[in-house]
């Protein structure tokens, strides 16, 4: 897999964690449009939680996106957990943090815990698809 479908994947993946408490989404939505998601399922994702938050609804977990679709979104119901389960940041973050704490433990040192932010991965994302873009133009 490339880093770009992972970074689309960990970007996907975290916005499915969003709640009323913490919508990702606000995030990234001023800078990633539908049509620069290249995975089928990513960008029914996208555009169902793109529709949601248009609609005042913040909390896009799978749980809530299939109470809100019904069966219309079945098909999806792998892909969206596949995502919560293995590329959210939060994800990410808490499996980093429990290696580098073994590690710590283990090398009789203090944990260095990750800061990493989501509008990192939001940002590399980003230069991928640009930069895709810039190829494709001076190709023409």
């Amino acid at each position: 897999m490339s880093r770009r479908n992972q970074l689309e994947n960990i970007l996907i993946g975290t916005l499915l964690e969003s709640t009323e408490e913490r919508n990702f989404y606000h995030e990234c939505c001023c800078m990633v449009t539908e049509d620069m998601i290249q995975d089928g399922a990513n960008r029914r994702i996208y555009h169902i939680i793109a529709e949601m938050n248009a609609k005042g609804m913040q909390d896009t977990r799978p749980t809530t996106i299939f109470e809100t679709y019904g069966e219309s979104v079945i098909d999806l119901l792998p892909d969206m957990t596949e995502r919560c389960a293995n590329d959210s940041i939060i994800e990410k973050k808490m499996q980093y943090n429990k290696v580098e704490y073994l590690k710590a433990y283990n090398e009789d040192r203090a944990p260095r815990y990750t800061d990493v932010d989501f509008t990192v991965y939001v940002t590399e994302f980003l230069k991928f698809v640009y930069e895709e873009e810039r190829g494709r133009n001076k190709a023409a």
